[in-house]
């Protein structure tokens, strides 16, 4: 009875000990921005499981860390800063407002981007990631990227073809470089 006494006090302990060092979910949270405007792509890729969802409504979604790797190298290229806040949990998801800044959208002069957005975690790392835009954001973008693909159509149809093989964009660093460079050269000729 002693030995079954004794394993049921250090099992307590440990379990105590389990939950009490394990970050919650809000700390999850605000330690995810801190970590993604340090642009290092490898540390960042670790928050994610493997077969995580990366995905922007209605603008693009990445399954596993190999894509979720291209989205991050594209964004620390573009010198990202995000912030959360207004964060709540329920369960095993978070939900928060998430905003961003970074060259493009400075460039563009949209200055930031505003979404809703959710993490789902398993096992303390994030399974699913969804961030809808605030209509203003989209309204933003719609600005400024329907006329400048336009203009790249006519202008740039090369550069184009590279950042959108098959009709569709490709998220890696390369085409970062490459849509900032675009964007300028279509606001100096617009001036």
């Amino acid at each position: 009875m002693k030995n079954h006494t004794t394993v049921i006090f250090i099992l307590s302990i440990f379990f105590i000990i389990l939950f009490n060092c394990s970050p919650n979910l809000t700390d999850l949270v605000k330690q995810y921005p801190v970590i993604y405007n340090t642009h290092n792509v490898k540390e960042i890729v670790s928050l994610y499981a493997d077969n995580a969802v990366f995905e922007v409504v209605g603008q693009l979604s990445f399954t596993g860390k190999n894509q979720i790797r291209n989205i991050t190298k594209y964004d620390s290229v573009l010198n990202i800063n995000m912030t959360i806040s207004n964060i709540e949990t329920r369960g095993d998801t978070a939900f928060f407002n998430l905003t961003e800044t970074n060259d493009w959208l400075k460039t563009a002069d949209i200055g930031e981007a505003h979404y809703k957005a959710k993490f789902i975690f398993h096992n303390g790392l994030i399974k699913h990631l969804r961030a809808e835009a605030m209509p203003e954001t989209q309204q933003a973008f719609g600005k400024v990227l329907t006329p400048l693909i336009e203009w790249a159509k006519e202008n740039k149809s090369d550069v184009l073809a590279k950042m959108m093989p098959e009709g569709k964009f490709v998220y890696n660093a390369e085409n970062a470089k490459r849509t900032l460079a675009l964007l300028r050269e279509w606001k100096n000729s617009i001036k």
